[in-house]
């Protein structure tokens, strides 16, 4: 509808990074995929939406997987640059031409997902470019048909955020090359009251609904919230992200 909440704030890469990975580490397994992480430089952030982003590269993440190549791979990487942040996704996947790259940010734009059986919506990408610009970032694609994609989020970079994360945490900031690859893992994340993680989907047609649930949850430490607004999209981000609650409407639209 154009208007969303933002909690703009200083957002440690490597938190957002664990948790976008946590969350699909189960998918990149069934699809017999290696997910490949390079940790960021410590202390480095990012200004965004926890929440909002988060949910960018959970959509990423699970297209970089479900449009892959069988035993394929997915890489992420994190460039520190002047001032912003880039976060590449490199697959392995069928590639795009320069046609099907002009439509894969319109809404309800599917390309060849419906011949291949592929499930989805069409509308995560055209969803992530609008959070993404409330952000006041940039998200993109380069590609060649037959040799794979790199989407990229390039997002402010927050200097202010990166010495607090260094005052809290001196002992965790030491040289580049002594910090090992992320590695996939389980969602078996801490909150910060050492409570076990636990992922919850909302299925919700009623935007007052969800900004009020996002509102009382999305911010909960040792929580994962993820939202979908129709039951089709709901039922593809409950088989493909694996959930431990799911919060259902009884009254929507498109399926009882």
């Amino acid at each position: 509808a154009g208007s969303l909440p933002m909690a703009i704030e200083p957002l440690p890469m490597g938190d957002v990074l664990d948790d976008a990975v946590a969350l699909v580490s189960n998918q990149a397994t069934d699809a017999q995929l290696h997910l490949l992480c390079t940790p960021p430089e410590p202390g480095l952030c990012v200004q965004g939406d926890a929440v909002r982003l988060r949910q960018i590269l959970v959509n990423l993440l699970s297209n970089g997987i479900k449009y892959n190549r069988p035993g394929g791979s997915l890489k992420v990487e994190v460039d520190a640059q002047v001032g912003a942040v880039q976060i590449r996704l490199q697959d392995t996947g069928m590639g795009l031409s320069q046609e099907q790259q002009a439509r894969l940010f319109m809404p309800f734009e599917r390309l060849d997902a419906d011949e291949r059986q592929i499930e989805g919506t069409g509308i995560g990408l055209a969803l992530s470019k609008r959070l993404v610009g409330l952000m006041g970032g940039q998200i993109g694609v380069d590609s060649e048909a037959g040799h794979g994609s790199t989407f990229w989020v390039t997002l402010p970079r927050s200097e202010d955020g990166a010495r607090d994360a260094r005052e809290a945490h001196p002992s965790q900031h030491g040289t580049a090359g002594s910090v090992g690859p992320m590695q996939p893992h389980p969602l078996a994340l801490q909150g910060s009251d050492n409570r076990p993680a636990c992922t919850i989907l909302c299925v919700e047609d009623n935007a007052l609904n969800l900004q009020l649930i996002e509102h009382l949850l999305g911010r909960l430490p040792g929580l994962q919230l993820l939202c979908a607004t129709a039951a089709a999209q709901g039922l593809s981000m409950a088989r493909d992200l694996r959930p431990d609650i799911v919060m259902l409407d009884i009254n929507l639209p498109d399926m009882d």
